[in-house]
């Protein structure tokens, strides 16, 4: 239905604050000569200069080498566990392991609570249980985090008992504390059209605003359409508009030209 994942990194400024001596540092790697600042340039990838593999090993240099305090560690294990976790062979076990690793060196670690939640959830295994165990304790660190209860929302959303009622509970929150997050909206909008009420009505609203929000959001103009395609109206002229827009935003969605099909 649209939703990303496995999109979350600390913000600089936290690790910033955190290691209080990052430097910048150009050139290739060269992992038996790095310094102390070199590997934690490399862990911290500030400027996303660098690829995962290149992150892998400026964090396992830092930790083998012990070069921080446990508060500093923790962040090691997070940002190596978030470079297995999006490098290309998407390693969910190591990206588990080091999450892991991080909470127990800092428990108050919210972000490694939410990424291994998205592990959790959107790994091979799909432990949506473990996944809405882990959004719930960064919660309880960040009640204010939007991006907790949308996760938490999906994984309601999403899992075996497809809990609707506390899914849009979650994205209605979520968007309480961020309005602007488009994301929740498709997603509310998703629920309400697809859970066992069928509200039309209020998906179209929920895309509505999620397209006002990010004009070049094709999975919105697309489940708009299903929408007005399957909704008490049969608005066929509307649903082909939209599916044409999702078209345009991204020539290779397929469900979009199949959805527009049936409208014809």
């Amino acid at each position: 239905m649209g939703r990303k994942s496995l999109r979350r990194t600390l913000s600089t400024s936290l690790i910033a604050l955190a290691l209080g001596f990052l430097l910048g540092v150009s050139g290739a790697p060269n992992a038996s000569a790095q310094t102390s600042d070199q590997a934690w340039a490399y862990c911290n990838n500030q400027n996303k200069q660098y690829g995962p593999e290149v992150r892998i090993g400026g964090c396992t240099a830092v930790i083998q080498n012990a070069w921080a305090d446990q508060a500093n560690m923790a962040i090691a294990f997070y940002n190596r566990g978030y470079a297995y976790q999006n490098g290309p062979q998407h390693d969910y076990a190591r990206a588990i392991a080091d999450y892991t690793q991080a909470i127990a060196l800092n428990p108050r670690l919210a972000e490694a609570f939410l990424n291994r939640g998205l592990v959790y959830q959107n790994g091979p295994q799909h432990d949506y249980a473990r996944a809405i165990a882990d959004y719930t304790q960064a919660i309880a660190l960040n009640p204010r985090s939007a991006e907790a209860f949308l996760d938490r929302g999906a994984a309601y959303q999403e899992g075996q008992q497809h809990d609707y009622a506390r899914a849009i509970a979650d994205y209605t929150q979520a968007i309480a504390l961020n309005p602007r997050l488009a994301e929740a909206f498709l997603n509310r909008g998703n629920v309400y059209q697809g859970g066992p009420q069928h509200d039309y009505a209020r998906a179209i609203a929920d895309y509505t605003q999620a397209i006002a929000l990010n004009p070049q959001y094709a999975f919105a103009f697309n489940n708009r359409g299903n929408a007005y395609q399957y909704g008490p109206q049969h608005e066929y002229a509307r649903a082909i508009a939209d599916y044409t827009q999702a078209i345009a935003l991204n020539p290779q969605y397929a469900h979009a030209f199949n959805s527009r099909g049936k409208a014809y």
